[in-house]
């Protein structure tokens, strides 16, 4: 069979695809704005290349079974109420297994699923945030995370080298709590990809990782992670420095929060605290506090940058995350980069103008 991400209108294979699931904003009390149909939590924007002249958009469909590219997509590896082919590679990983009562937090904050089919010689890789997602066998949403904005990055992939770069790069710095895999014979006891799934530990603890990489149809990736060791915020002393930008920064923030400049290259980063959609035609609008997504973009005072960074990921922008594992995916993509930095309802720094 061939693995891709799968789009939101006809089912048709993708390169990639990006979702953004807005919060239940009818039970939010900290939103000064409410909306008028909140979709019960499971509505959600949409962007993929195939469509970019529309941008970000509000879909028709609801995540959970509705025929949406999450659920579709997932349906090629997890037939609803099926076992999943034998002869497929995959591994699903998540800081919060479905149905567990513990958790292991030395493992790395990442969610996330990986899968192969080795006979087309395609895949993908999908990066979320959503917690105890997604349940094998099932496209149902968590009822207990409808509440909260999410976001969710599918990539498709064309080779077997580029999964097993990134299960390299996962076991090396992120250490994902792996809850579900299969490796058929073809993935050898040596490969990356077997070590990952059977949790050999990383060869050099306490840095961080680099992963250039390419979609199938040939779109420009940069995965960016760092181990538990490393002690430094991700974020500000990783991503900013690595891209070389400022970054407007949205994701759960709870605790105390790092400074905004990094200590080598004198950016900084930008706080969302606030989501509107407005710009996008949206009637919706909510607090940070009721988003657990985790997205950036390049800021760059007064005018647009010069690489209009996008950024999806998996690990927050906290103190208390120093010490774990995670990581971003980054890409440059002007369309989808002006659409999330218009919904910026406001972002704080101590040093970046434009508000």
């Amino acid at each position: 069979m061939t693995l891709t991400a799968l789009d939101d209108l006809t089912g048709a294979a993708v390169d990639w695809w990006f979702i953004y699931k807005l919060p239940d904003t009818a039970t939010d009390a900290d939103n000064s704005k409410q909306a008028a149909n909140t979709g019960g939590g499971l509505d959600y924007l949409y962007y993929d290349p195939a469509s970019a002249g529309a941008g970000l958009r509000q879909s028709g469909k609801k995540l959970g079974g509705s025929g949406d590219a999450l659920s579709t997509t997932l349906g090629q590896l997890f037939p609803t109420g099926g076992t999943p082919d034998p002869a497929l590679v995959w591994y699903a990983y998540n800081d919060e297994i479905p149905n567990a009562t513990q958790n292991d937090e030395d493992k790395g904050h990442t969610k996330g699923v990986v899968a192969f089919d080795p006979a087309s010689k395609t895949g993908f890789w999908l990066l979320h945030s959503t917690p105890r997602y997604p349940v094998v066998g099932s496209d149902a949403f968590p009822a207990d995370e409808v509440i909260y904005g999410q976001t969710f990055l599918c990539v498709t992939l064309g080779d077997y080298a580029t999964v097993n770069a990134i299960a390299g790069l996962m076991r090396q710095n992120q250490t994902p709590q792996i809850y579900h895999f299969n490796l058929p014979a073809v993935v050898a006891t040596t490969d990356e990809l077997y070590q990952l799934c059977h949790g050999v530990a990383p060869d050099n603890p306490g840095g961080t990782g680099q992963l250039d990489f390419t979609s199938k149809g040939g779109k420009a990736f940069k995965c960016l992670a760092k181990d538990r060791q490393w002690g430094k915020d991700f974020w500000t002393d990783l991503v900013g420095p690595s891209l070389g930008v400022d970054l407007g920064i949205e994701s759960w923030r709870r605790g105390a929060i790092p400074g905004a400049e990094d200590s080598t290259a004198g950016l900084d980063v930008a706080d969302v605290s606030g989501i509107d959609l407005a710009p996008l035609g949206v009637d919706v609008a909510w607090h940070y506090t009721r988003d657990h997504a985790k997205w950036a973009v390049a800021r760059q005072a007064g005018a647009a940058p010069a690489s209009p960074w996008v950024c999806v990921a998996d690990i927050n922008r906290q103190v208390s995350q120093a010490k774990r594992g995670g990581g971003a995916i980054c890409f440059r993509e002007p369309r989808l980069w002006q659409d999330l930095s218009s919904i910026d309802g406001l972002s704080t720094s101590s040093n970046l103008a434009g508000g």
